[in-house]
This record gives structure tokens, C-alpha cells and sequence, in this order.
């Protein structure tokens, strides 16, 4: 029967040890089953001696604790493995945080910097545009100059050439009529 009974307790300790394993809160199950496992124990001792028991029926009480210490000695240990694990996780997740915080604020030194220089570039391109609409202006305006000049040489181009014709005729009329002077003198003193 104490054998059947160890069996048992194996059993559940197994079956126990699995669930433990399986549950995201060891702790919890630990502390849950530590106060059932003692008060079964302690049922155990007391209907045991109130049987008139031998004293060898509360060795199986003993083992019984002693399976029961083994069972809360493995959780534990799963516990503490369990927590090793999360400790590391959160240490690594600490310092991917502490590396992504320092990578961002870099990244915001540098956005800083590029909105900087994207708004003196855009006050370069403003300057560089109200630049060009002056010289735009300003070569529109002699252009426009240029125009005027060339029409006014051209119609002074055509007044010289005008003057010139005028003046031209002039001196011909003016030697026709010297000529003619010249001739009338020239007959008159032919007969004189």
C-alpha cells in the first residue's frame, strides 16, 4: 500500500511538476499547492495517530513531505530557470531599448539638421528666384530700350539719308545755278 501510495504521489508530482512547467506564474502555483500539500500532510499525521498507528505509518507522512520538498525543490528550480530567462530577455529588450533611444535621438539631431538646411536652401531658392525676376526685368527693360534706340536710329538713319538727298539736290541746284553765273559772266565779259 506505501508503495501504491508513492506511486501516486509520484504521479501527481509529474503531473503537477507538468502543469507548473506549462504555466506562464510558477510562483503562483508554488505558493497555491505548498498550503494544500501541507494541510494533506498534516490530515494524514492526524488520522494516522488517532488510528493508534505505528510509528512507521507516519514514515510514509515523512516521504510524503519529502516527495512534496522534491516537487517544490523542481518548481522552484523551474521558476528560477524561468526567471534567468525573462532576467536575460529583459536585459537584452533594456538594451535594444537604451540602443534604439540613443539611435533615435541622433536620428532627431539629424532631422534637426536637414530641416535646417532645407529651409536655408529654400530661402536660397526664394533669393535665387526674386534674383532671376529682377534680371528678368532688367533684360526686359533694355530690350525694350533697345528697341526704342533702334527705332530711333532708324528714323534718324532715315533723316540723314534725307538731309543728305536734300543737301545733294541743293548742291547740284546751287552749282547749276554757279554755273550758269559763271556763264553769264563768262558771256558778258566776251563782249565787253
Amino acid at each position: 500500500m506505501t508503495g501504491m501510495r508513492l506511486q501516486d504521489k509520484k504521479n501527481e508530482i509529474q503531473k503537477q511538476l507538468c502543469k507548473t512547467r506549462a504555466s506562464s506564474e510558477p510562483s503562483r502555483n508554488l505558493s497555491s499547492d505548498l498550503p494544500a500539500t501541507l494541510e494533506a500532510s498534516t490530515r494524514r499525521s492526524k488520522s494516522a495517530k488517532g488510528r493508534g498507528a505505528t510509528p512507521s505509518v507516519a514514515i510514509p507522512d515523512v516521504k510524503g513531505l519529502e516527495a512534496d520538498l522534491a516537487r517544490l525543490r523542481l518548481d522552484l528550480a523551474s521558476t528560477q530557470t524561468a526567471r534567468a530567462s525573462l532576467q536575460a530577455r529583459v536585459d537584452e529588450l533594456s538594451k535594444d531599448l537604451t540602443e534604439a533611444q540613443s539611435k533615435a535621438k541622433s536620428d532627431s539631431k539629424r532631422l534637426q539638421e536637414l530641416a535646417r538646411e532645407k529651409v536655408m536652401a529654400e530661402r536660397k531658392l526664394k533669393d535665387w528666384r526674386d534674383e532671376e525676376r529682377g534680371k528678368k526685368t532688367l533684360v526686359e527693360n533694355v530690350q525694350d530700350e533697345l528697341v526704342s534706340l533702334s527705332l530711333q536710329f532708324n528714323m534718324a538713319e532715315q533723316r540723314a539719308e534725307k538731309l543728305k538727298a536734300e543737301n545733294d539736290q541743293l548742291v547740284e541746284r546751287w552749282m547749276r545755278h554757279k554755273g550758269e553765273e559763271a556763264e553769264r559772266m563768262n558771256e558778258a565779259s566776251k563782249w565787253t
